[in-house]
Parts: structure tokens; sequence; C-alpha cells
């Protein structure tokens, strides 16, 4: 059930621009892109429930195509530094 689950996380974070309130805008978002898909299932619409299980993932690609150039310039500065333990 969590397959595939992680690319959506990580959608989330770049979606919010690496703030809590946007993000937990974007999980609403997603989130109801998941469970618009399930009850378009148990409506028996005629679309195949292939096609339907798609709809949140193409949901995440058209906004990582649409906010995805805005959102490097809201990246961490440290999030590109390699971690190093000093003991």
């Amino acid at each position: 059930m969590t397959n595939g689950i992680g690319f959506i996380a990580v959608a989330l974070v770049i979606f919010g621009m690496w703030h809590p309130v946007r993000v937990m805008v974007g999980v609403l978002l997603f989130g109801g892109a998941t469970s618009l898909q399930l009850q378009l299932q148990t409506l028996e619409i005629g679309i195949s429930p292939f096609l339907l299980q798609m709809l949140p993932y193409l949901l995440t690609l058209s906004v990582l195509l649409i906010w995805g150039q805005a959102s490097k310039r809201a990246m961490p500065a440290e999030l590109g530094v390699t971690f190093s333990h000093n003991s």
C-alpha cells in the first residue's frame, strides 16, 4: 500500500518549498487526489481502475513541472552540503 508513496513524499517537500505549512497544503491536495481516485473506482464510472490509480502520480508530476523551477530558488543552501561527523 505504500509502494510509490515515497516519490510523492519527496514531491510534497519540493512543492512546499521546504516550508511546513505549504507541505501540509500539498498533503491535502495529494491526499484529496488519492481519495478522489478511490471514490471514482467505487462509483464504477467506466474508467479503468489502473488509469484512476495513476491520478495522484499524474498530479504529482504536473505539480513538479509547474513548481520545480520556483522550488530551486527556495532550496536551503545546506541541502547540498555533505554531512561529516567529527569525533
